[in-house]
């Protein structure tokens, strides 16, 4: 083999390993050793994928290969604590590139998003705005929510359809002349998806413009440019949960999808909130996956995750007539941590009735 064979097998193996042209130095180390046969294409090949810098490039390159195939199954951008998990697998644990990707496929959520248990009942959202300024509206916006407008669907998003529909499985088809209050409405795709089902009276409220996407504080774009492409009556108010003894009315329906766990004290948010049902509070959030009625304190950005039970009899003890589990799921992609139970990985959805 002459020097053009081994210069050139050697920059191979850098742009394969390291994504890179071989440094002059590396270059000629390499092509002494393999000229007095004391090291193989092999060897070399195994040293540049154990170097530092092979070790950090095979992991860039590990995410970009998690995150693509994540968005490509689930639709939805990863969230980058979910990357450093897998990363996790394969760095401790010794899982493959295609290990992670049978993991994601194999997940519960992409069973749902295959699934077509909820999507029946999935809402296409009509308007009056031409799909190019519609594409011109939603672009550029950090949506939380899943929304399709006619024939435009929002770019990426946290929550799939498929796990929105499964959250709003217990709201009623028919809610002409019902009125609504969506507590934590972040895009509003649920306090649209009941006025779409002919809710008379929306009323959305969050306590605060918080992205979780971002991690930044400002206005609810999604919302807002959702209700204008929309045309909604939907009223959005910006209200914290324990200031609802504020509101001079009540609701046939209360939402609260993806907030207890936030609250510094849930237990006085469900006291404000029962004097304002009517009928029923449906309530989603992380669950401890035990009989045990507790609750725990989270370590995260997060305050509390309860088991069931717990939950269920803080409703029935604070005034509600029954409050009953109807449903679970693990989305080990949502996962929350607490110190003494690590990845608290399951969804509850509950239902409180007056």
């Amino acid at each position: 083999m002459n020097d053009e064979h081994y210069r050139e097998n050697i920059n191979n193996l850098y742009e394969k390993i390291l994504f890179r042209d071989a440094d002059n130095a590396g270059l000629n180390h390499f092509m002494s050793l393999l000229k007095k046969k004391e090291i193989t294409l092999e060897q070399i090949e195994k040293k540049l994928i154990e170097s530092e810098e092979g070790k950090g490039k095979h992991l860039d390159r590990c995410r970009e290969m998690i995150r693509n195939h994540f968005k490509k199954v689930m639709e939805r951008q990863i969230d980058q604590d979910d990357i450093e998990h897998f990363i996790m697998l394969i760095t401790r644990d010794g899982l493959s590139i295609e290990d992670v990707k049978k993991l994601i496929n194999d997940s519960p959520e992409a069973e749902i998003k295959k699934s077509t248990n909820f999507l029946k009942y999935a809402p296409v959202f009509i308007t009056s705005i031409s799909e190019s300024k519609i594409k011109t509206m939603i672009q550029s916006i950090p949506w939380y929510h899943y929304f399709k407008f006619g024939n435009v669907e929002t770019p990426p998003s946290r929550t799939s359809i498929n796990f929105q529909m499964w959250t709003a499985q217990g709201i009623p088809l028919d809610l002409a002349g019902k009125s609504i209050l969506d507590v934590g409405t972040n895009n509003g795709f649920y306090s649209f998806l009941c006025e779409h089902r002919g809710a008379t009276r929306v009323l959305a409220i969050d306590s605060e413009e918080f992205n979780i996407l971002t991690k930044t504080y400002g206005d609810f774009e999604g919302f807002d440019v959702g209700r204008r492409i929309l045309n909604s009556s939907v009223q959005y108010k910006k209200m914290n949960v324990y200031d609802l003894d504020k509101l001079n009315e009540t609701f046939d329906f209360v939402l609260m999808f993806g907030v207890y766990y936030h609250l510094a004290n849930p237990v006085l948010a469900l006291q404000k909130i029962l004097p304002k049902v009517n009928n029923s509070l449906f309530l989603t959030g992380h669950i401890i996956d035990t009989e045990e009625p507790i609750m725990y304190y989270s370590t995260n950005h997060n305050w509390w995750v309860a088991s069931p039970s717990c939950l269920v009899k803080i409703g029935e003890r604070i005034g509600f007539r029954k409050a009953e589990l109807l449903d679970t799921i693990r989305i080990p992609q949502s996962a929350m941590e607490t110190k003494s139970l690590g990845k608290i990985e399951k969804h509850g959805l509950f239902k409180f009735s007056k």
